[in-house]
């Protein structure tokens, strides 16, 4: 069995590319299952309750990972929810680890389809739990992990690149080669759904999405060919300065992930 893992920045299309490697045979996808616990047994450990779903932890989330039998398993999280302790379980000698980084500026001024609010307010909202600026620097704590004792190189992926059908195509095919599966063309097309792939292990916590985060990477059939999006610094500025001061910092660790940046 090999860990497949999907280290994202927010809004970096990592759902996308689950989709992509759910084509795969003999792959098993575990959605955001350490995320929820993360953020159930901190913010949101009120929520958790009334919901019924006190006995969702961590460790009952660790256990269950541990237990699932396939030949790909397949994470997307946020490196922030797993424990250091645990990373030679999950980023073991002979994982597959993919960062998909998103520029900062375009990650918090990402707009909630359901909400139409900036994906920073919302990370802002969990106080102490979800900051910006801490995505990035476990990010880099990752990358540097992974390239000190796991046996395959980090992919480290600017999330504008999933944006093109060229590049995405290359990175799945790098990721094809890492997990020693033969590239074909259908793992680049998926079916269009209302809602989660129901063969997906998802929490329930995550199935309710207020904020919409998912809709499109659900609706989707494939990677697009989308223009970036342009920020108006100026105006954001004047609107926003704290965005941009917050940017500022992620800054300055995003150009040290940048350059372990996998060329494509």
């Amino acid at each position: 069995m090999i860990n497949v893992n999907i280290w994202l920045t927010p809004r970096s299309r990592s759902t996308a590319l689950a989709r992509c490697l759910s084509t795969i045979p003999g792959t098993k996808i575990l959605f955001e299952k350490f995320s929820w616990a993360y953020l159930l047994e901190t913010q949101f450990a009120k929520e958790r309750n009334e919901a019924g779903n006190d006995n969702y932890s961590y460790k009952s989330v660790l256990e269950e990972y541990e237990q699932t039998k396939c030949q790909f398993r397949v994470i997307k999280e946020t490196v922030l929810a797993i424990k250091p302790e645990h990373y030679p379980v999950v980023l073991n000698k002979e994982s597959v680890n993919i960062f998909l980084i998103r520029e900062p500026i375009l990650s918090c001024t990402s707009v909630m389809p359901a909400t139409g609010g900036y994906f920073f307010d919302m990370m802002n909202s969990i106080e102490n739990v979800a900051s910006p600026e801490i995505y990035y620097q476990t990010s880099l704590e990752a990358i540097k992990y992974v390239r000190a004792n796991c046996d395959k190189p980090a992919l480290v992926i600017p999330g504008h690149l999933m944006g093109s059908q060229e590049t995405a195509t290359r990175v799945v095919q790098s990721i094809c080669f890492q997990m020693g599966v033969e590239f074909k063309s259908d793992f680049l097309t998926w079916k269009s759904l209302d809602s989660f792939d129901p063969e997906w292990d998802v929490p329930v916590f995550a199935r309710n999405d207020s904020a919409g985060l998912y809709l499109r990477a659900h609706a989707s059939t494939h990677f697009e060919d989308t223009e970036e999006r342009k920020v108006d610094h100026d105006k954001l500025l004047k609107e926003r300065p704290d965005i941009i001061e917050e940017v500022k910092k992620i800054d300055i660790i995003y150009a040290e992930i940048m350059e372990y940046s996998t060329g494509f």
